[in-house]
């Protein structure tokens, strides 16, 4: 048991080198990305051409409603699913 102490107290020390690379590393990190689908429109039989939205979370809930609009059958349809269940939901 003292030998492993021994050995992971060893590897596991962080010097003065590796605080720095620490440092710089999270001085030059970037964001995360977002990622985004962008949608695919057919203006006719020859033409198809890209729907492309701004790299944001508002791009990607505009991506999602052009891709899914909202219709009366959806309305319909979400609200059937949810009476089959509203009664085991706490809102």
């Amino acid at each position: 048991m003292e030998r492993a102490s021994q050995f992971y107290s060893k590897y596991s020390e962080v010097d003065e080198f590796f605080l720095k690379v620490r440092e710089l590393v999270i001085s030059k990190k970037k964001p995360r990305r977002i990622e985004l689908n962008n949608n695919l429109v057919r203006y006719n039989e020859n033409v198809v051409e890209p729907q492309l939205y701004p790299e944001s979370f508002e791009g990607i809930i505009k991506s999602f409603g052009d891709r899914y609009p909202c219709t009366p059958e959806l309305v319909d349809q979400v609200t059937s699913e949810w009476n089959k269940t509203k009664e085991y939901l706490r809102v």
